[in-house]
Formats: structure tokens, sequence, C-alpha cells
């Protein structure tokens, strides 16, 4: 084999749609239209790339942008705008301005049941969900066996306010 030595500038012309790229190391140049890389690294604020044909980072457990604009966390085929897929997946939403182990609220797919909860920061704890809709459409509020459509666990209130005075029942668990 022999190697180039360019002192100088150099220009490569005429690669039409193909890639010229090299695996790193001292490793030799070759050219493809479809090329395998590790990473890209974008370094420019006002940079814009395409990816004719959708992106798909770290496979199917990794994040998948479809052309259609579907983009897929943990499966290379998302069938809607955003999908999540996994045993248990969990989509969360932070409020970094909130106090201690009150700034996480999550939205989580489990055995056909959907949950609303609460996690502390260190994403170890759980409460009892606030919410949750089991496989038979019943919504609880405070429990994980709603048993009718809707089934509340602890302390409620029903009724109404009117003209600032409230003109209700509150209903204990004692009921």
């Amino acid at each position: 084999t022999t190697a180039l030595t360019v002192s100088g500038s150099t220009y490569l012309t005429n690669l039409n749609q193909g890639w010229l790229h090299t695996n790193g190391g001292t490793s030799a140049l070759t050219s493809s239209t479809s090329p395998t890389v590790n990473y890209i690294t974008a370094t420019s604020t006002t940079a814009t790339s395409t990816f004719a044909g959708g992106m798909n980072v770290a496979g199917s457990s990794g994040l998948t942008v479809l052309q259609n604009g579907n983009v897929g966390v943990g499966t290379t085929t998302p069938n809607w705008n955003l999908q999540g897929a996994g045993t248990r997946p969990v989509l969360t939403l932070s409020d970094t301005g909130a106090s201690a182990n009150l700034k996480h609220w999550a939205l989580t797919s489990q055995g056909g049941n959907l949950y609303f909860a609460t996690s502390s920061d260190v994403y170890s704890t759980s409460t009892i969900p606030a919410a949750m809709i089991n496989s038979n459409g019943y919504l609880g509020i405070g429990t994980t066996s709603p048993f009718a459509n809707l089934s509340i666990t602890g302390t409620s209130a029903l009724g109404t306010v009117s003209q600032g005075a409230w003109n209700g029942t509150a209903i204990s668990s004692t009921y």
C-alpha cells in the first residue's frame, strides 16, 4: 500500500451524491452513498442538516426519526408523532424550579393501565398514582384498583361554590 501525503490545500470535486469518509485512525478513505458513522458532531448553531430517509440513533432501543416526522424512542417504527416503547415506558415532565421531591410528574403505561404519578428527585420512589385509568376504562383517583367508572379513595368533596359559599358535602373514607 502507498500513503497519500498532501502539503497545502486539497479540494474534492464531483463526488455527486456520495460520501467520502474514514472510520478514524490511519485507515483509508472510502466512499459510499450510505455510510455508517459512529457519531455526528454538530458545532455550528446555524447549520442545518437533512436526512432524506430519516435517522436512527443507537438502534431499536434508541431514537428514530422517520421521514414522515414521526419520532420513536425504543422503537424503529413509530406510528404516531411521538411514541415511546418498552417494558413499562415512562414519560416524565420535570419542573426544575420546583422544590425538592416536587419536580416530577410521570405518565406511564403498565399492563394495559395508564398511570399519572409523582416521583422523587432520584426517581427511586413513586407515590400511589394521583390518577389512573385501567383497561376497562375505569378512572381511579388515589387508588390503583378502580371498580367503577369513577373510584375515589380518601377524602373527596362534591358540591358547588355559589357566591363564595360552599354548598356541598365532604365525603371521607368512613362513609
